[in-house]
C-alpha cells in the first residue's frame, strides 16, 4: 500500500526497534545459547547475535544494565532488524483507504444486536446507533465477526451449530508505563524474558519501546487483571450473558482442569503497585515508583471450547469458527499478533471466499499481495523480499 501510494508515510505506523531475548542464571543462559545456535543455521535468522558479556548487553539495552556486576550470570540475543508497529495508526489508515478509495460504508458507534438468516443465501443484521438509538438493518451474503473480545457474544446470536460449546474467559492487560522522558530515551529495544514456571504464554514479561501518537514510550508487563467485561467499554454482564446451556460443560471443565491458571490470575489481580514494581526491578534494578504508573491496555477473551476428555479446553491462540457453507466466519480468542494475523486471514479467505484462493485470477492477486503464499520460501526469495520491503518501508 505504501508502494501504491495509498499510505503516504510508513513512519506513521512502523519504526525500527531491535528485538532481544534476555535471561538470568546458568541454565537459562545455556538454553538461550543453544536456541541461538539452532536459529542461526536458518537463513531467516542468520543475523541473530548472542552474548554472555555485560559490556555487550550495555550496548544493546543500557537501561537494564544499570547497577549490574560482572559476576551476575545472564545472557542475551538480538535481532537487529526488529520493528515496532503502531497498529492503531495503521488501522485508522486502512479504514480511511476503504472509505475514500473503495467507497466502503463504515459505521462507527453502532452495535450489532442480532444476526438472523434472511434467505438461503443472505443474513439480516439488526443494528442500533449507540448515540441516537436509531435502528437499522443490513443484508449480507457473508458475515465476518472480528470483534475482538465481543466476537463470542456475536457468534452466539448466529443460528449455526458450529457455535455450540464455545465460551470465553475475560482477562484484562495491565502495563507499567514510564512517565520520565529521561528514562524513556535510555531504552530503544524490545526485551523479552521467560514466563514463570506454570504461567500461561501470554504472561512472558518484556520491557518494550513503543511509538504511540508519534512519541517514544516505555512499557513493562504484561500483568493480568480481571473484569467480567468482554470489551474495554463493554458491560459488566458480558461474562454472565455468555453462559448458555451448551457451553456450561466446557466452562466447568476448563475451571476444574486449570486450577493453576486460576491461582495465577488470582495472584495477578491481588498484586499491589509495589509488587508490580518489584517485577520491573528484575529488568531495571534502580526503577523508582514515582517514574511509573499502571494503565489498563485492554481486554482479551481467552477461548474455551468443547473437549471430549476434559469437558472443555482453554485455548491461548486464535480460533477460526465457520459455518459449513463458509457464509459465517468468526475469530475467537486473543487478538492475533503480527506473527499469525496474515496466516489467520488467509484461512478466513479460504473458508469464506474459496473463489479468491482457487481461481487463477485470485491466485495471481494473492501472490502480488503475499509473495510467500503457497510457495516454498527459499533463501533467495526471502532475501529479495526482505530487501524490497526494507526499502519501501524506509527501514
Amino acid at each position: 500500500m505504501v508502494n501504491e501510494g495509498l499510505i503516504k508515510d510508513p513512519k506513521s505506523f512502523i519504526t525500527p526497534v531491535p528485538h532481544h531475548s534476555w535471561v538470568k542464571g546458568k541454565e537459562n543462559s545455556d538454553y538461550l545459547e543453544n536456541r541461538y545456535k539452532a536459529l542461526k543455521e536458518h537463513f531467516m535468522f542468520d543475523t541473530i547475535e548472542f552474548t554472555r558479556e555485560i559490556a555487550k548487553m550495555k550496548e544493546w539495552f543500557p537501561l537494564m544494565m544499570h547497577g549490574r556486576t560482572e559476576d551476575e550470570v545472564m545472557a542475551g540475543s538480538r535481532i537487529d532488524r526488529g520493528t515496532e508497529m503502531n497498529y492503531g495508526s495503521l488501522t485508522e489508515q486502512l479504514y480511511a483507504i476503504l472509505e475514500k478509495e473503495y467507497n466502503t460504508k463504515i459505521l462507527f458507534n453502532t452495535e450489532v444486536e442480532d444476526i438472523d438468516p434472511d434467505t438461503d443465501i443472505e443474513w439480516l443484521l439488526k443494528m442500533q446507533d449507540r448515540k441516537t438509538g436509531k435502528k437499522a438493518t443490513v443484508d449480507a451474503e457473508h458475515v465476518f465477526i472480528g470483534a475482538g473480545g465481543g466476537s463470542l457474544l456475536l457468534l452466539q446470536k448466529v443460528e449455526i451449530e458450529e457455535k455450540d460449546g464455545y465460551g470465553g474467559f475475560p482477562v484484562s492487560g495491565e502495563w507499567l508505563v514510564c512517565k520520565n522522558r529521561d528514562i524513556i530515551e535510555q531504552h530503544n529495544a524490545k526485551v523479552y524474558s521467560k514466563a514463570g514456571v506454570g504461567d500461561p504464554p501470554m504472561s512472558v514479561p518484556h520491557l518494550d519501546t513503543r511509538y504511540i501518537n508519534g512519541k517514544r514510550e516505555l512499557l513493562f508487563g504484561p500483568f493480568a487483571g480481571f473484569s467480567p467485561k468482554f470489551l474495554k467499554e463493554g458491560s459488566f454482564l458480558d461474562l454472565l450473558n455468555s453462559i448458555h446451556l451448551d457451553n456450561i460443560p466446557s466452562m466447568w471443565g476448563v475451571f476444574w482442569h486449570n486450577l493453576p491458571l486460576t491461582k495465577y490470575l488470582i495472584e495477578q489481580v491481588a498484586m499491589s503497585f509495589d509488587d508490580r514494581m518489584d517485577s520491573l526491578r528484575q529488568f531495571v534494578k534502580d526503577a523508582k515508583n514515582e517514574d511509573w504508573e499502571i494503565l489498563v491496555a485492554g481486554q482479551r477473551v481467552q477461548t474455551i471450547k468443547k473437549d471430549e476428555f476434559e469437558g472443555g479446553s482453554l485455548e491461548f491462540g486464535t480460533q477460526l469458527v465457520s459455518s459449513k457453507d463458509g457464509r459465517v466466519t468468526c475469530l475467537l480468542g486473543a487478538s492475533p499478533g503480527a506473527s499469525t494475523s496474515v496466516k489467520i486471514m488467509l484461512d478466513v479467505l479460504e473458508k469464506a471466499f474459496p473463489e479468491l484462493t482457487s481461481t487463477e485470477k485470485g491466485k495471481q492477486q494473492l501472490a502480488k499481495m503475499v509473495p510467500f503464499y503457497k510457495k516454498e520460501v527459499t533463501k533467495d526469495l526471502f532475501d529479495q523480499e526482505l530487501s524490497r520491503v526494507t526499502e519501501i518501508l524506509e527501514l
